[in-house]
């Protein structure tokens, strides 16, 4: 069962555009020396995509809007092609955290769940994203991510600053418990969603 991906990976841009109203919530609270607690929301509408970013740490909120447009559908030859600008108020330019370093303006490409003959058993379903950012995503950014058994769901991504990964159990087709690490710190995470295809 794949994960059915909005406007980020983990905390890097995606190229995919939720179906028109489709919606995707998500929550990332995190652990130990790091109580930070991000909330997202994204509503799809034709190749558009909105996503709407809550963070929170003690005495500092801020919020975000963004907006992604599919340019191109994946084909068999050619992988899917996005654009967005993160954050349009520019609202998280001192807050520096969950992905969110101000505004930034990004293109992104990739490509949907590909089988593999030689990959080991385990992985399915591979699926990778590439792109590059300017302003407050600095430079490029990229993705692998791949279906394990028993509806797990594994990632790993550069987000133009830090490493993140994510393991996330599909607990049904609309919702999923992960586990999530930004750089060095862990997140606990749960995401709701409509169906939704990949790219």
């Amino acid at each position: 069962m794949s994960i059915a991906y909005a406007d980020r990976v983990i905390l890097s841009p995606s190229p995919s555009a939720l179906a028109p109203d489709a919606a995707r919530g998500e929550v990332a609270v995190g652990t130990g020396e790091h109580p930070l607690t991000s909330y997202w929301a994204n509503f799809g509408s034709a190749v558009t995509e909105i996503e709407v970013a809550a963070l929170h740490k003690p005495n500092e909120d801020a919020g975000a809007i963004s907006i992604e447009s599919q340019l191109l559908p994946e084909t068999s030859g050619l992988p899917s092609l996005a654009i967005g600008i993160r954050d349009l108020g520019n609202n998280t330019y001192n807050y520096g955290a969950s992905g969110y370093y101000g505004r930034s303006a990004y293109v992104v490409g990739g490509r949907k769940p590909i089988q593999l003959a030689a990959a080991p058993y385990p992985i399915r379903n591979l699926s990778y994203t590439v792109g590059a950012g300017g302003f407050g995503i600095k430079g490029p950014f990229g993705s692998v991510s791949a279906d394990l058994p028993f509806n797990f769901h594994w990632t790993v991504e550069w987000d133009s600053r830090d490493f993140n990964g994510r393991l996330a159990w599909s607990l049904s087709n609309s919702a999923s418990l992960q586990y999530e690490r930004f750089g060095s710190a862990n997140y606990i995470g749960f995401a709701l969603f409509t169906p939704a295809t990949i790219f």
